[in-house]
């Protein structure tokens, strides 16, 4: 069973293939949360709701599945895992490598199925803590960038040295209860005339 609860939209021709197919994910604790029937209906639902997977065949009744996953891909941040035949595997692998796509050669059993699922699901969820990772560095980072050049700017303008500067932006944070970077991108903006602090 997946950690976490991992939502999936099913995209497949109708028939009890289909319906076998989500009890099986259910059992193995995914949620679908939603069939469709062809790939417009999973263009339109996944215009309103987010998947973590969208499992899909290539036969669909109005297009590919490969034209429809990669329609998904250009507009969300999911994994597809697609149920095709062998030379269709090899052109996608071939011809879209950096796509977030699985290819499974059909028929396929349950065990290669869970075992697909599983490998996509931890690294949707590893990619995105990662993402999470860099998106906070990124934003200390900035940060520190704007109190720096804040601190430069203090410092010419007024002939303080670097502690003095950063106790001004601190203590006028304090008196005006504006965050320091604001504060920071404030001095910045007007060359040190507003928003200081002796």
């Amino acid at each position: 069973m997946p950690e976490g609860i991992c939502e999936i939209l099913v995209v497949m021709r109708n028939g009890d293939t289909v319906n076998k197919l989500c009890k099986l994910l259910r059992s193995l604790g995914y949620r679908v949360v939603e069939v469709c029937h062809s790939g417009g209906a999973a263009l339109r639902g996944t215009a309103y709701h987010n998947y973590d997977i969208v499992l899909c065949s290539d036969n669909l009744p109005d297009m590919r599945g490969l034209s429809m996953a990669l329609d998904i891909l250009a507009r969300k941040d999911v994994n597809v895992v697609m149920i095709t035949n062998e030379r269709e595997k090899v052109a996608i692998e071939s011809n879209y490598p950096n796509y977030n796509i699985t290819c499974l050669v059909r028929p396929v059993s349950r065990m290669v199925l869970q075992h697909a699922l599983e490998i996509t699901w931890n690294n949707k969820r590893r990619y995105g803590s990662l993402k999470k990772e860099r998106d906070r560095l990124k934003k200390e980072a900035d940060q520190r960038s704007v109190l720096l050049k804040a601190k430069q700017i203090l410092m010419k303008k007024y002939g303080i040295d670097e502690p003095k500067a950063y106790k001004s932006l601190q203590k006028t944070s304090m008196d005006t209860g504006v965050p320091v970077k604001e504060i920071a991108k404030r001095v910045i903006e007007t060359n040190g005339v507003e928003f200081y602090r002796y």
